[in-house]
């Protein structure tokens, strides 16, 4: 389960200390999944797991909203924000994930910091089996069990994200690849005009995607968690004392 290090304008733990509760988050979990699995007769199910996970969600939204002498007011949509805990449910505890970070030129989308990689990605969580159509316009419309609703195109705010990210990766002297991604895991994407270096990856893709992301038997690199430090530094906060 990928670490939240930073949301929105929120204060986190991590801002004060990454490299400890990057190490430490990882120990919590391990811990509390032991306990967990001990409290259980019967094989894990499917069900299970995603009661833990709900378990880890609340306990990483303490973490990535409060330090020992600061406190930020969570806005209801991310206690139950789908997408967010989609992406941490689905990726590995090396993984440390920026959700919607706020900078001095705008707000991000997810960024991504993988051991050896950064990825900044647009999520689209449609309807199970559902299509995603572009067009020409702009626009683009997910075609679902119920009719059609029309959105923005993705491609939009992932280019705009990445641009701001190259900006700031520029004074970075640690440099790591970048690749970004517009995805969507539960649904099929066609007639799309992608632009730039954006890979596309519907439910077609997303396993592959997904396993390598997962970084099997990779530990965190000192190299990724100076360059989170580094792009916490240059997020915003707003927070008020304990």
């Amino acid at each position: 389960m990928a670490q939240l290090i930073k949301l929105d304008r929120y204060v986190s733990r991590y801002e004060d200390n990454l490299f400890h509760y990057a190490s430490q988050y990882i120990k919590i979990k391990q811990g509390k999944w032991a306990a967990f699995k001990n409290q259980s007769d019967l094989k894990l199910s499917n069900k299970m797991r995603h009661t833990f996970h709900k378990t880890m969600f609340r306990h990483q939204l303490v973490w990535a909203s409060s330090t020992l002498n600061q406190r930020s007011e969570i806005m209801d949509i991310y206690k139950h924000h789908q997408e967010l805990q989609f992406l941490l449910s689905n990726f590995s505890d090396t993984v440390l994930l920026m959700f919607h970070p706020i900078i001095q030129n705008g707000q991000l989308n997810t960024i991504m910091i993988h051991p050896g990689m950064v990825w900044n990605v647009k999520l689209l969580l449609g309807e199970t089996d559902s299509v995603f159509q572009g067009d020409t316009n702009g626009t683009w419309q997910e075609i679902t069990s119920n009719g059609r609703r029309s959105m923005d195109s993705p491609l939009h705010s992932i280019h705009q994200s990445a641009t701001s990210l190259k900006k700031l990766l520029a004074g970075e002297q640690q440099q790591m690849p970048v690749h970004h991604y517009v995805l969507a895991p539960n649904s099929f994407i066609e007639n799309y005009y992608p632009t730039g270096n954006v890979d596309i990856v519907d439910k077609r893709q997303f396993l592959d995607l997904q396993r390598k992301g997962l970084d099997s038997g990779q530990p965190m690199r000192h190299q990724q968690l100076n360059l989170a430090k580094w792009l916490l530094e240059k997020t915003e906060t707003t927070a008020i004392s304990r």
